[in-house]
């Protein structure tokens, strides 16, 4: 088995492999409802897929409205909610990097929820990749309540979700099939074996 697949799945050799019921005829459905993809590949796949999503959001404002930066209609919305006290603390703290700091917070923020869509997604399909599409969705009504939200606006963070939830749905089924290729159980226990 190449390293990339024990990343991809979590392997762990420690562990034996699945056995099955005698008299049981497992099909490619049962096998794939036992390889889920283990923790640390799991919330890799979420960063991974939401990096993805972030990187086509930027490049979709670049092209159709730069205003309408998913990390900059998000930042700028959490500027407007921010009482006055926080907005002081953040330039007494960062002085002029203030929004820097906001922009890293927020990419911050951005990776843990992707990590735990990636686990999510891994647990219970296909609530990750909802998860990551709904993250798009919360850009995307920043960008159109924005006061320069122009008819484009909304574009940028929803190509962003969309991405993302391909990714990490692409990325999961890549991950499952490799297990299953190799027999390998991994860390994650699946909710519902299927053997039949």
């Amino acid at each position: 088995m190449s390293l990339v697949a024990g990343m991809l799945t979590g392997y762990d050799a420690s562990r034996p492999p699945p056995t099955d019921h005698p008299g049981v005829v497992r099909t490619y459905a049962g096998i794939m409802a036992d390889a889920v993809p283990g923790r640390l590949s799991a919330t890799l796949l979420g960063m991974a897929s939401a990096s993805l999503g972030a990187g086509v959001g930027e490049l979709a404002a670049g092209l159709v409205a730069p205003a309408a930066s998913p990390f900059a209609v998000v930042g700028g919305a959490l500027i407007d909610v921010a009482p006055p006290w926080a907005k002081d603390a953040a330039i007494a703290l960062f002085g002029t990097d203030d929004k820097v700091a906001l922009l890293v917070g927020i990419a911050l923020a951005l990776l843990v929820l992707a990590a735990l869509a990636g686990l999510w997604e891994a647990r219970r399909p296909p609530w990750g990749r909802v998860a990551l599409a709904g993250f798009g969705v919360v850009g995307a009504v920043a960008a159109m309540t924005r006061a320069d939200a122009g008819g484009l606006s909304w574009l940028p963070s929803t190509l962003a979700g969309a991405a993302a939830a391909t990714a990490l749905w692409l990325l999961t089924r890549m991950a499952r099939s490799l297990s299953a290729a190799h027999g390998m159980q991994t860390d994650l226990e699946p909710t519902a074996r299927t053997a039949g």
